[in-house]
């Protein structure tokens, strides 16, 4: 059996004082998560969540296709439960639950969860109290608690991920003798890794944790117990990981289900197309792999500018120490995850940043493996010859340090996470400068709707980049006396004397519509402006028929996927 760490007992001492530590983050992480979810309106990917949920009630599955069940099951269930409250006990126990806070729920919490299987991980390859810093890194991680409060399947993927592979360490590590034992810890793994599809359809992480238990096994023969299992055991364990798949996720075998997964696959479904950075639009589809797409340098970018800097310090020492040491199961781990993840998802044609989630338990391991060892060389050289106890001061002081910058930034940046950016990146002069699409995230859409409506004449056009939140808020306000259009889409029509509200966005940007971001943001003469810190996030321009006509027919002769130069200032704080 793989043994723990001598320091293991150095921190967190006893098994108690490791649970109370081990609580301590998960309540930290809890209360970030389940604060100022309401803050935020929904963002198209949400309300495309509510909508399916709502199917799901009236007993049809189909719905928001092209992701599987597992995420909208709870979901669904969270927002049951909200209703039932706001029908019954809002009236007398409290205030109501909006739909915001009900879609993300779910989320939050397996969030605020998945501090446990980290920590087990982390103690597992490393020793405890890597585990355990690793474990509150993940509890006030900026990056982890942006994600986890969006209606988005990483949360669950990176949860059920952490999971399996710690079954399966225990698994690997059970003697034959044990047989019970080892066949529970088997069949948890497997059951772990087919939530964990149905969660997301990425099942190169199983393949990566299989590689790495054969790699480390085959380099360290002597750390592992005999194991007899062999093909038939692997076919009873795809068939288990299959069948919980299945069940969680049914509806991957309805025909409807298929076609969609088929038709969004080709991008026949993407009405546009383009990502932002630094004030550029670049190309952001699958089919222009490799390297056609966004920067190869992406997610190496964001790494540098938004983890907090002392967390990227720990992080990039950690890395270097885990390259030297790397046959020891701990290090070995964190390589390959950090090689098979960077180099695919470099390469690929499409990017965002919620994808990064599944790279962050390997982050925060690596940072919680250079503080340490960055602690020792502190203490052998500052407290050679002094007391053991005073050994320990180094190690608590950096501890101490990396987890309050971390909170820090986390504080500083709420409840809109995402526009965190650190000093090396331009702190916040940078905010939504690098990666609009996912800081912005419909941030301040809600606002904006809400003000055009205070404003729109009976028959107008809201005219933006997502449908389905605008028509959501029309409905929530009863405002059916108003149409919608997509502004990408160039197949509709509107009518001539129809007054056209057109909503701008910085984070909406894309090659069917940057004519109108060319034309119109620079201009003063909007109708609203919706910001954060002096930022807009949402322009609402009204134009006439005449020069909304000119925009399109501009925007119709566009140049397609080609890096296109704003020329323009909207991310520039005032």
């Amino acid at each position: 059996m793989m043994p723990i760490s001598s320091s293991d007992t150095s921190t967190g001492g006893s098994r108690r004082e490791t649970v109370c530590l081990l609580l301590a983050a998960v309540l930290l992480g809890a209360v970030v998560r389940f604060s100022g979810l309401a803050e935020r309106g929904l963002a198209e990917d949400e309300v495309n969540k509510i909508q399916a949920v709502r199917q799901y009630q009236q007993g049809d599955f189909t719905g928001n296709a092209e992701h599987p069940m597992l995420l909208k099951s709870l979901v669904l269930v969270s927002v049951t439960a909200a209703d039932l409250w706001n029908r019954w006990g809002a009236g007398t126990n409290g205030g109501r639950l909006t739909e915001e806070v009900a879609v993300r729920l779910p989320n939050a919490l397996a969030g605020t969860l998945t501090v446990i299987p980290l920590f087990l991980v982390g103690a597992a390859f490393f020793s405890r109290r890597v585990g355990l810093l690793a474990a509150f890194l993940w509890a006030v991680g900026i990056h982890a608690v942006f994600v986890n409060q969006m209606a988005k399947e990483d949360t669950l993927l990176v949860f059920f991920l952490l999971w399996g592979i710690y079954f399966h360490w225990r698994m690997k590590t059970t003697p034959d003798e044990a047989a019970r034992r080892k066949r529970m810890f088997y069949l948890l793994s497997a059951a772990c890794f087919g939530l964990m599809l149905a969660s997301k359809y990425f099942p190169h992480f199983w393949a990566v944790t299989l590689l790495f238990f054969y790699l480390h096994r085959r380099g360290n023969p002597g750390l592992y117990p005999p194991d007899r299992y062999g093909k038939r055991e692997l076919l009873l364990y795809v068939a288990v990981m299959g069948a919980v798949f299945l069940l969680a996720n049914p509806m991957i075998l309805h025909p409807t289900v298929l076609a969609h997964i088929i038709s969004y696959t080709g991008q026949a479904t993407v009405t546009h197309h383009g990502y932002v950075m630094f004030d550029r639009l670049f190309p952001n589809s699958i089919t222009l792999t490799p390297f056609g797409g966004t920067p190869w340098y992406f997610y190496l970018l964001a790494l540098a500018v938004k983890l907090p800097p002392l967390v990227l310090l720990a992080f990039v020492g950690g890395t270097a120490l885990c390259a030297r040491r790397w046959r020891a199961a701990g290090p070995m781990f964190v390589l390959l995850w950090l090689v098979f993840w960077l180099v695919p998802y470099s390469i690929v044609g499409v990017k965002f940043l919620r994808y990064q989630l599944s790279l962050m338990p390997a982050v925060y391991l690596a940072a919680a493996y250079g503080t340490f060892a960055a602690a020792e060389w502190l203490a052998a050289r500052w407290f050679r010859a002094a007391s053991p106890v005073y050994r320990w001061i180094p190690e608590t002081a950096l501890t101490a340090l990396v987890v309050l910058a971390s909170l820090a930034a986390l504080v500083a940046a709420h409840p809109f996470y995402a526009l965190y950016v650190n000093a090396i990146g331009g702190g916040a002069d940078r905010a939504a400068y690098y990666f609009p699409h996912d800081e912005c995230y419909d941030l301040q859409l809600r606002e904006a709707i809400a003000g055009t409506l205070r404003q729109a004449p009976p028959g107008s056009v809201l005219v933006g980049e997502t449908p389905a939140v605008f028509s959501y808020y029309l409905k929530q306000s009863g405002r059916r006396d108003l149409r919608v259009a997509n502004l990408s889409d160039a197949r509709f029509a509107l009518p001539v004397t129809a007054p056209r509200f057109v909503f701008l966005q910085p984070g909406r940007i894309y090659y069917e519509n940057v004519a109108f971001h060319s034309r119109l943001w620079n201009r003063e003469d909007d109708l609203l402006s919706v910001g954060i810190d002096g930022r807009p996030m949402v322009r609402v321009f009204r134009l006439d028929g005449t020069e909304f006509g000119e925009i399109v027919a501009a925007r119709d002769t566009a140049p397609p996927r080609v890096q296109v130069p704003l020329e323009m200032y909207f991310l520039t704080a005032d």
